[in-house]
């Protein structure tokens, strides 16, 4: 048996309270566990900052998808060997009500840390295949694929194919 630990140390000044010193050590470990565990990190109020911005981050992630602020860029495809667009790609974007507009690399991590991801995959697909129908009424055929990319996370979810193929048909 092989035994590892994430060690989060917090030094005490003078009048912190147990409460405090146990936040500030708590916080130190969840960063040990974020740079690769197994790990000792001592706490810096750094730490708190950024733990607080990502609880923020996850608490508007969650308004995020009940309030549909999430969105799709569209990519074209592009053959080679014509020129000619042969589909798209669905980029997540965030229309953050205060920080405007937000790229995947700013809050997906959030989303796969705290469980969001499975939802917000589906958003996407979503969007995007609504796209797609609303494109192909307006443009029959003229885009023949669509691409979205899904987390790894999301292929944990037991009903991912059910909740894809439901949206597929809901969208023919």
């Amino acid at each position: 048996v092989e035994i590892r630990a994430s060690i989060g140390i917090a030094v005490a000044a003078t009048g912190t309270d147990a409460e405090t010193l146990m936040r500030n050590a708590d916080t130190a470990m969840y960063q040990a566990k974020a740079q690769g565990k197994h790990q000792a990190v001592t706490f810096h109020p750094s730490m708190y900052e950024s733990s607080l911005h990502r609880y923020n981050l996850h608490t508007d992630l969650l308004r995020a998808l009940e309030q549909h602020q999430l969105c799709a860029y569209y990519q074209p495809i592009i053959a080679l060997d014509t020129d000619h667009v042969v589909g798209v790609e669905a980029l997540v974007r965030w229309h953050h009500p205060t920080l405007g507009l937000l790229m995947p690399d700013s809050f997906l991590h959030v989303a796969e840390e705290t469980g969001l991801i499975a939802p917000l995959d589906l958003a996407v697909l979503d969007h995007a295949c609504a796209w797609l129908a609303h494109t192909d009424t307006m443009l029959p055929a003229a885009l023949p694929t669509i691409n979205v990319n899904l987390s790894p996370h999301s292929f944990r979810q037991p009903d991912l194919t059910t909740r894809i193929l439901d949206t597929l048909h809901r969208y023919h």
